[in-house]
């Protein structure tokens, strides 16, 4: 019995000895061959989906600001525009114009890579008509055309003397601008990236 002890004790510890230094080896193997990981690509649509969720986050917040002072104001005149109203539809304009803007530059970037098609050009210019028509384009006399997010939320902005149930009524309109543009304009890009170049 002994002997077989003997025998044992070696091949055992020989054995776990060897099995570690497989496992050293094959772990310095495994790090070296795991490539490192790739960021996520960003697509159009993301930076779309991106533009108008940063675009909602700041006019929400400035909106309740503008509507704070409106229904605390005292009653003011409602055939005149307070200059809370002027400074509102100022940040509205402008802001639009940037998201417009920043809409713009990401149809650029994506019609670059397809710069060897002729069609490329008429896609971009397709995008920009979707920008200047659902988005931001102004007439010559600098007022948003009427089928604009511009013109949809400066014709909602409530005036002093609205009552509480039309400011939410007008807030859940500039609301629901905000996301049919966004689809929209999703979804006109999307056609324009499925037209077959020849």
């Amino acid at each position: 019995m002994e002997r077989r002890e003997r025998r044992c004790l070696p091949v055992i510890e020989s054995l776990e000895h060897r099995e570690v230094l497989s496992h050293t080896r094959l772990l310095a193997v495994v790090a070296h061959s795991v490539p490192s990981p790739r960021p996520p690509q960003v697509t159009a649509v993301s930076q779309i989906n991106e533009a108008f969720d940063t675009f909602r986050t700041d006019y929400t917040a400035t909106r309740s600001v503008y509507l704070k002072a409106l229904l605390s104001g005292s009653a003011a005149d409602p055939t005149k525009p307070t200059p809370e109203l002027l400074a509102f539809q100022s940040y509205t304009t402008n802001r639009v114009k940037a998201l417009g803007q920043q809409l713009t530059g990401i149809f650029s970037l994506s019609t670059v890579g397809n710069q060897a098609h002729q069609k490329t050009s008429t896609q971009f210019k397709n995008l920009q008509n979707v920008v200047r028509y659902q988005v931001s384009g102004q007439s010559p006399k600098g007022t948003f055309y009427p089928s604009t997010l511009g013109n949809s939320l400066l014709s909602t902005i409530p005036n002093a003397g609205s009552s509480e149930s039309v400011v939410q009524m007008d807030v859940l309109s500039q609301d629901q601008a905000i996301e049919s543009t966004r689809i929209s304009v999703v979804n006109s890009f999307q056609v324009q990236k499925q037209v077959k170049t020849h």
